[in-house]
């Protein structure tokens, strides 16, 4: 998904690099200009009030909507609050804009007011990324202005005891305390919490040796909700251990109940995972909610807990943060991925933050034939849609720069050979025009040569599993070579490469017609007609093909996938609205 927090240029190289600013600029300083100065600050900060405003509302609707099962009501906001964040700073640039006509504005004089009217704001740090937005927008940043915009490359410890719930119990009253943590979460429509807490409790007493002794549980008083369920998230604490509680609630009749419960960290890293959708969740400090988040998933990195929350924005500011602290290290480099390069893309990879970058090939190696407008235009696509476990968010940069000694002189060479059009030499730097960053993965087709034959096998079942999970949801990848498909840590497997995606529905899967004559028959082009949106599964098992055992295995699990027929299926139930969201947990996780 696309991540555009700081929506102009960013510049990463060691020490910060100050940018030019042209005399009668935003950022001038020759003239006395405090009302200036102060109607700039009040445009910000009426800005930023407005945008939080109706982030919040549009966050909050959505409890409201989940008890009533306004499905539809649900994903409207969602897609309203995607939208927002570039509309509201985009309208903001134009005001800067006419109030400059009338005399420079001094940024620095700016940044230290709109500091001051932020400062004490449980929610600074989205703020100072929102003024960043909109001033990087409107100068045109290339590099890093110190004195004009926030950056913070310290290491600070993130706070994870704020905004939080707590109720002690001894061995004889968990299940009381368990009824308090759902009646105290956020959601009221619940249809027997008394019971829902006594499976709760069953479960638990199973999972935590020592629950009976006693202990504490610890919680987010309000839910985390995507689609059609809500997540309540805290923690158990007893003597002898801090045990992650994910708690899953899903609406029935006549009320919620608890589907789901979770209580490893593997487990609820999932349900935060870059490879799904964002929440709609409603808190005053996000800042000590993802250090909750990362007491109880450590392995999970701070831009990707602000971003599945909602605040991708500020998400992509402190992956920036974190790369720029990465590459004051002299020794790192940026590497060739592994495995077959992309016909569409280059890609190369950051180990030490786990990260690839991808930029747009100057022209696509044949036989792709498509264009840098319509690769973008697929990642937009992505971006609004359902993400369903098994698409990889995308964070989205324009102007970039980096540091030519920190790549490879291989990837440079590729870089110089294939993406002209998108880089500059800028010195000792290069300025990338624009790229995407996405989440290292091991490509499929590299996974499989060295995987024990166990892993193989499940990777290649939980292949098929991915297509049709995303063709549940209404996407068909288009191009299902496995070098498109990644495996996470976790041993899933996602779809990473965007450059043919579509809607299912957009497409008509055709079976091919049997040829009439020994003609049609030996005939190099096809003998029918085809249309641009023709999809011929029967073909499909050209492209899906693995050694042996494996396609067999394969085949046994997914064969239905090389039929019309399954494709016809799942796109007549999607056009008649049956889109499900595949639950991110599997079935040993569901609670009697």
């Amino acid at each position: 998904m696309m991540i555009m927090p700081c929506s102009s240029s960013c510049s990463l190289d060691s020490p910060v690099r100050r940018r030019q600013v042209p005399r009668g600029s935003l950022g001038g300083t020759h003239i006395d200009t405090h009302p200036v100065s102060r109607l700039a600050t009040d445009l910000l900060i009426e800005a930023w009030e407005a945008y939080r405003s109706t982030f919040r509302r549009l966050t909050r609707s959505a409890i409201g909507r989940f008890e009533a099962r306004d499905w539809a009501g649900l994903n409207a906001d969602t897609e309203a609050r995607l939208r927002l964040y570039s509309a509201s700073v985009g309208e903001l640039v134009v005001r800067l804009g006419r109030l400059s006509l009338w005399r420079p504005i001094p940024v620095p004089a700016v940044r230290r007011r709109y500091l001051g009217l932020v400062a004490s704001s449980p929610d600074r740090e989205i703020a100072e990324t929102y003024y960043n937005s909109a001033i990087r927008r409107f100068n045109g940043t290339v590099g890093v202005d110190e004195e004009a915009e926030f950056l913070d490359l310290s290491i600070t410890p993130l706070p994870n005891d704020r905004g939080l719930r707590t109720n002690p119990f001894d061995g004889s009253d968990l299940i009381p305390a368990l009824q308090h943590l759902l009646e105290s979460s956020g959601l009221a429509r619940w249809s027997d919490p008394a019971r829902d807490a006594a499976r709760i409790g069953a479960r638990l007493r199973s999972a935590v040796p020592d629950i009976e002794r006693g202990g504490r549980l610890t919680w987010l008083p309000t839910p985390f909700i995507r689609n059609r369920r809500a997540f309540l998230v805290g923690r158990v604490d007893t003597t002898a251990l801090s045990t992650p509680l994910v708690v899953v609630a899903v609406p029935g009749n006549p009320g919620l109940h608890v589907e789901a419960l979770l209580t490893e960290a593997d487990d609820a890293s999932i349900v935060f995972g870059f490879t799904r959708s964002y929440f709609q969740v409603d808190i005053e400090e996000p800042r000590a909610t993802v250090g909750f988040l990362r007491s109880l998933l450590p392995a999970k990195r701070v831009d990707e807990l602000y971003t599945v929350i909602g605040y991708h924005r500020h998400g992509k500011r402190e992956f920036y943060q974190d790369l720029h602290r990465t590459l004051r290290d002299p020794e790192v480099r940026f590497e060739p991925i592994e495995g077959i390069p992309g016909m569409v893309m280059i890609a190369f990879l950051l180990k030490p933050m786990n990260a690839v970058f991808k930029v747009i090939r100057d022209r696509s190696a044949p036989p792709k034939q498509v264009s840098r407008r319509e690769v973008m235009a697929k990642y937009q696509f992505v971006f609004h849609q359902e993400h369903g476990g098994r698409l990889a968010d995308t964070q989205e940069f324009e102007g970039l720069a980096l540091p030519k000694r920190a790549f490879e002189p291989s990837v440079t060479a590729e870089l110089e050979a294939d993406a002209r059009e998108t880089i500059r030499d800028a010195g000792d730097r290069w300025v990338f025009r624009h790229l995407y960053t996405e989440r290292r993965m091991i490509p499929l087709d590299v996974f499989l040569r060295s995987a024990p034959p166990g892993l193989a096998r499940a990777a290649v079942i939980d292949f098929g599993r991915a297509i049709k999970e995303l063709a549940a949801i209404n996407l068909f990848p288009g191009d299902m070579l496995a070098k498109n498909f990644g495996v996470t840590r976790h041993g899933r497997v996602v779809f990473y490469d965007y450059d043919e995606i579509c809607a299912l529905t957009d497409c008509t899967f055709r079976t091919i017609p049997e040829p009439t004559s020994y003609e049609e028959e030996l005939a190099a082009e096809p003998w029918f007609s085809v249309r641009e949106s023709d999809v011929f599964p029967e073909e499909f098992e050209r492209f899906i093909r693995f050694p042996e055992p494996l396609h067999r295995t394969f085949r046994d699990y997914h064969q239905d996938l090389f039929t019309a027929g399954y494709w016809n299926g799942v796109r007549h139930r999607v056009a008649n609205g049956e889109i499900t969201e595949p639950a991110p947990y599997g079935p040993e996780h569901l609670l009697p």
